[in-house]
């Protein structure tokens, strides 16, 4: 259990202070620190940290202290909270971060479950009611994505995100057959010369390079003006494709 709280934001002193006060019951400082075996002034630390956390109280009988550790579902009510602050302050946070044009991050994820990761951060990057283009769509793709591709898609659409495809001819037929179930979606066929291996997702100012295949790799690129450029050229060959 210490671990787990240490996860959750406790320092080692605190995780074990408040583990002794949980299994004590109500003690004076005494007690937690023949229990811990720590000094004095750590456990007092620990203690006044706690207090700070809504995780301690006291009461005082006959001039000293008397502490209780409060129930643990205090900790869940922390999570939430902090949660919440997060959730709040992470559209400003990523407002600051699309300040720095121009820097670029690259990232790599392989794998079945390189894929998942890739998608996912697909959803959480792109805005409520944006687009995501996709050039090159073949049927590696159900292959590589099997079962999780509709609940990817059942995620997309809950944030009313629009795909755009852009297909090879050759699968054209089978794959809109699978995609025909899913919303927000426009479906278009590029010439046969256009095929290849790979696919290209272009979203916000990210391109992830899909490379398909028995071991799949993703290549995530954050840069505004590489995702312009790769834009501009999927929205030239959206007008010639059927």
């Amino acid at each position: 259990m210490k671990n787990e709280l240490i996860e959750l934001g406790f320092n080692d002193k605190e995780a074990n202070v408040y583990l002794a006060l949980l299994e004590i019951g109500e003690t004076p400082a005494g007690k937690i620190i023949s229990k811990t075996h720590y000094h004095r002034e750590i456990v007092y630390t620990a203690l006044k940290h706690l207090e700070e956390k809504n995780l301690v109280t006291y009461i005082r009988k006959k001039g000293r202290r008397f502490y209780s550790a409060a129930s643990p579902q205090r900790i869940l009510e922390m999570v939430e909270n902090n949660f919440n602050i997060a959730k709040k302050i992470i559209p400003d946070l990523e407002k600051l971060q699309q300040k720095t044009t121009n820097k670029q991050f690259i990232q790599i994820w392989s794998g079945s479950e390189g894929v998942i990761q890739a998608r996912e951060f697909m959803i959480r990057r792109t805005r409520v009611g944006g687009e995501i283009r996709i050039l090159g769509a073949s049927g590696w793709y159900f292959k590589n994505m099997g079962d999780y591709s509709e609940i990817w898609h059942k995620k997309r659409a809950q944030k009313k995100i629009k795909y755009m495809v852009q297909l090879y001819e050759p699968i054209e037929d089978k794959t809109q057959e699978a995609f025909k179930n899913f919303e927000y979606i426009e479906i278009k066929s590029l010439p046969e010369k256009f095929e290849m291996p790979s696919s290209t997702a272009i979203f916000e100012d990210c391109v992830i390079i899909q490379i398909w295949g028995d071991e799949p790799v993703m290549v995530l690129i954050e840069n505004e003006k590489v995702a312009k450029s790769y834009k501009d050229t999927f929205d030239m060959l959206w007008k010639i494709s059927r």
